[in-house]
């Protein structure tokens, strides 16, 4: 699990818990009271704490970095070497007053360092977020790339066999298709034999029109020469049966003649 970013009010409160025990909260004991974080950031949430009412009552640039007395004067006599403690550091506190005025002048020079120190610290800060973020968006497109490379694997490995059912399936085809070449051939032939039998018989058929065309004229012929003989027979048919007509009407007169005749002899 990443380590939780270090806040303004984080330092604020470790300002507070040093100071409570006498000491001048600084950047070196803040990290070590805190454990966490960097100088910078530490730097600059110390100077904003400083600028707060409880720093200043507290007077927490007036403790020591240190309230711990040597073990030596912690013996019999406590409360004489504390007066004597406190008289010298009283005396050193003056001698150091002259020092600290030298040392704010440096410390505002150092300040002005450190806050351009803290920005450039901002700057990176911020460029590794994005960097992080970056990596991230990478990881994650690194991520869906080896998904779709695997996916465009299988795809290709399908395809691979596809095109291995297609290859088979496409000998299997050159070989149909030389065979229906072959057929195709034998039926040309076939075909071409039988167009020449068409024309043969195209040929016939026209020489049978020919005849057919005079047999047709020759029935005509012969049709108009039967009515001819239809109507001749029809006036030889009536000029027959006239004379049979009157050939009875004479074999009539006949038999009268021949009975006056057998009449008249036996008169005699």
């Amino acid at each position: 699990m990443a380590t939780p970013r270090l806040t303004e009010k984080d330092v604020h409160a470790a300002c507070i818990d040093i100071a409570a025990q006498g000491e001048r909260p600084t950047a070196i004991n803040l990290l070590e009271h805190l454990g966490r974080g960097s100088l910078t950031t530490i730097s600059k949430y110390l100077n904003s704490w400083k600028a707060t009412d409880q720093a200043q009552s507290t007077k927490a640039e007036t403790l020591p970095a240190v309230v711990n007395l040597p073990p030596e004067l912690a013996k019999d006599g406590e409360d004489l070497i504390k007066k004597a403690w406190h008289t010298a550091k009283t005396i050193a506190d003056a001698e150091l007053e002259i020092q600290r005025e030298a040392l704010k002048q440096a410390e505002a020079i150092n300040q002005a360092l450190i806050d351009e120190a803290y920005k450039f610290s901002e700057d990176q800060e911020a460029k590794i977020e994005q960097l992080e973020d970056a990596l991230t968006t990478l990881r994650e497109d690194h991520a869906s790339l080896r998904r779709d490379f695997i996916h465009t694997k299988d795809k290709l490995n399908d395809a691979e066999k596809f095109n291995v059912g297609l290859s088979k399936d496409n000998e299997q085809l050159t070989i149909a298709t030389a065979d229906l070449k072959q057929k195709i051939a034998v039926l040309t032939e076939e075909k071409q034999a039988s167009h020449e039998a068409l024309k043969q018989k195209d040929a016939e058929l026209a020489g049978k029109d020919v005849e057919l065309a005079k047999l047709s004229a020759r029935y005509e012929a012969a049709a108009l020469e039967l009515t001819a003989l239809k109507a001749d027979w029809e006036e030889v048919s009536q000029a027959a049966a006239e004379a049979r007509n009157l050939a009875s009407n004479l074999e009539g007169q006949l038999k009268v003649y021949q009975l006056l005749d057998k009449a008249t002899v036996s008169q005699s």
